[in-house]
C-alpha cells in the first residue's frame, strides 16, 4: 500500500519540478517514518492528513507575519498527533527517545536507531486515553 500525498492542497509537501524537497536529513527521515507506518497499518493516510491540517491551521492562525514556514516540522507534529491518538505511543515515550537519539554521539552511522527507555509510557493512573491501551515499543 502506497501513501497517497496530495498533490496540492493545504497538507501537500513541498515539491521542485514535481520532485519532493527535504531541506534537512531529518525532514526526509520524518517523512519516511510517517509513509512506513501507515504502510505497515499504525494509522489511515486519512487520519494523518487531518491531523497535518489541523497543525498547519493552528500554525497559520498563530504564526507572526514574518515566522518562517517549516512544513517538516509540523508534519512531525503531525505524526506525534496521530501516534498519540491512536495509542501507539504516549507524548512522554516520543520525548524519552527524542532525548535519547538527541544524546547520542554525532558520529554513529546505523541504519536503525534502537534506544532504551527508563521511562514507563503510560502512567495507569494517568488520565490519559491511553493509559489502558497497548504501546508499541
Amino acid at each position: 500500500m502506497t501513501a497517497p500525498l496530495d498533490i496540492e492542497g493545504p497538507a501537500a509537501p513541498p515539491r521542485s519540478n514535481g520532485e519532493l524537497v527535504f531541506a534537512e536529513p531529518w525532514e526526509s527521515r520524518a517523512f519516511g517514518m510517517a509513509v512506513s507506518l501507515y504502510e505497515a497499518g499504525a494509522f489511515t493516510w486519512p487520519e494523518f492528513q487531518a491531523a497535518l491540517i489541523a497543525r498547519i491551521a493552528a500554525w497559520e492562525a498563530a504564526a507572526a507575519p514574518d515566522e518562517p514556514y517549516h512544513y517538516y516540522r509540523l508534519w512531525l507534529a503531525a505524526l506525534e498527533d496521530t501516534l498519540a491518538g491512536r495509542c501507539a505511543v504516549s507524548a512522554d515515550e516520543v520525548t524519552a527517545r527524542t532525548l535519547a537519539l538527541a544524546q547520542r554521539p554525532r558520529t554513529t552511522t546505523t541504519a536503525t536507531a534502537t534506544t532504551t527507555s527508563t521511562t514507563t509510557p503510560t502512567d495507569p493512573g494517568a488520565s490519559s486515553p491511553c493509559a489502558l491501551g497497548s504501546v508499541v515499543k
